[in-house]
């Protein structure tokens, strides 16, 4: 996660605990990012196997294009297209597994609150079959573009988990910084209070410049 999206974040915990709240840093100790992340992938090549056909799911060009170049997830989705239906049984499975993980992790929790993106918006880009997402920059790194974009948020699509997407900040460019508040499977209608309450504290959408 890049400093300026990081730095709001810890900026929000630290006006929240002299109101009241009990704020912690941390992870869900058992939930295994990466195994989320290649289940995803595998459970959507599986899935669109259905919906395409058959010849254009014989080349990596199309995993390609639609994975922007991560090839941990580029190959669970390629494994994905192929996949029978015992080992997409499997997966699914795999996917209980870490949706159980992150229900204990939230139960004690009225909300976990993490990034959008790992870093702040960035210019348009133009993937093709050919160069289907060049490395982005992070705070000097260079970080896949699939993982710059949806790293947290795929994570979340696969348990199911209800989420409220807010603004929280903006770079010293005026780019606009997200933030999720995450709730427990099924208690969808408990996040729009926490999301309320903390709106008082990050305030409205500002307008980047130019738009």
């Amino acid at each position: 996660m890049s400093s300026d999206t990081r730095d709001p974040l810890a900026k929000l915990a630290g006006l929240l605990k002299p109101l009241g709240c009990r704020v912690e840093r941390c992870n869900p100790p058992d939930f295994d990012f990466g195994l989320a992340w290649q289940a995803y992938a595998g459970l959507l090549g599986a899935e669109l196997h259905l919906d395409i056909p058959q010849y254009l799911c014989k080349g990596a060009p199309l995993a390609s294009a639609l994975m922007f170049g991560d090839e941990p997830t580029q190959r669970a989705m390629m494994r994905g297209l192929s996949m029978d239906m015992r080992a997409y049984a499997a997966a699914l499975t795999q996917r209980d597994l870490l949706i159980g993980a992150l229900d204990r992790f939230l139960t004690d929790w009225d909300a976990w609150i993490c990034a959008v993106t790992a870093g702040p918006a960035f210019t348009h880009r133009r993937p093709s079959i050919q160069r289907p997402g060049e490395p982005m920059e992070i705070d000097g790194s260079q970080v896949s573009y699939w993982r710059r974009k949806v790293c947290f948020i795929t994570v979340l699509s696969l348990t199911g988990n209800p989420v409220v997407t807010m603004p929280l900040a903006q770079t010293a460019d005026g780019l606009p910084i997200g933030m999720q508040a995450v709730g427990r499977r099924w208690h969808d209608m408990d996040l729009p209070s926490v999301a309320a309450s903390l709106a008082v504290i990050t305030g409205p959408f500002p307008k980047p410049p130019g738009y």
